[in-house]
């Protein structure tokens, strides 16, 4: 379309008195499947030709398809959706402020642990603030049917204080004394009657590099509620 509009740099317009070499077309990428594009124009003549009217039909006929979608179905069209992993890197949806207290490279530090700890772990990325891992399906045959599946561990990435991580662990497994000098405000969850849940805070780049970690980790994989 750039191409077809064929909008030249101020510097080729003699008749208007403002100078410039830049593009009068920018096409901006937004979140989820929408894009942002600006025209710069001084005449409806510069728009007032095929290229342009054809782009027009289709933008609208885009939209009216995207916003037929988003009645049906409107929580497939949100960011966290569409962009899943990408999103959780991103300092948009926080919670609590909006500006993020702890180094967003400690996300994919914290990740790299879970990963090398258990790389069969599914991990759902389309949670707005919550990136549960769950173990793998074996094990599921022995579970009742009616039986809520525990994750191995939850990540909130949206915090701005801390990368909070939750552990599921079987009941009375993990000693609160254990786990107290991991992160900050180590707390241990006892309400869920099946389960008891670690729930740390990490803020530094030794909170996560702490050897104490991934032992925890390593430990609690095998005995994580399946």
């Amino acid at each position: 379309m750039i191409q077809k509009l064929d909008l030249k740099p101020l510097n080729d317009m003699d008749d208007i008195p403002l100078y410039g070499t830049e593009p009068r077309v920018r096409v901006l990428s937004g979140i989820g499947p929408w894009q942002e594009i600006e025209l710069r124009v001084y005449s409806l003549e510069e728009l007032d030709k095929p290229a342009f009217w054809d782009f027009l039909d289709l933008a609208i006929k885009e939209f009216a398809k995207y916003a037929k979608k988003e009645e049906k179905t409107p929580g497939d069209l949100m960011p966290w959706k569409i962009l899943g992993e990408k999103w959780h890197f991103l300092p948009k949806g926080l919670i609590g402020g909006d500006k993020l207290l702890w180094d967003i490279s400690l996300l994919r530090e914290l990740f790299g642990i879970l990963s090398s700890v258990s790389p069969e772990a599914r991990i759902v990325w389309t949670n707005k603030v919550l990136v549960p891992l769950f173990r793998p399906k074996q094990g599921r045959a022995a579970r009742p049917s009616n039986a809520k599946r525990m994750p191995w561990v939850v990540v909130h990435t949206k915090r701005i204080d801390a990368l909070y991580l939750d552990i599921y662990v079987p009941k009375n497994a993990v000693p609160l004394g254990s786990v107290r000098a991991l992160g900050f405000d180590a707390f241990i969850n006892g309400e869920n009657e099946s389960c008891d849940i670690v729930q740390l805070k990490l803020a530094k780049k030794n909170d996560i590099s702490n050897p104490a970690l991934k032992k925890l980790l390593l430990d609690t994989w095998d005995g994580a509620s399946a």
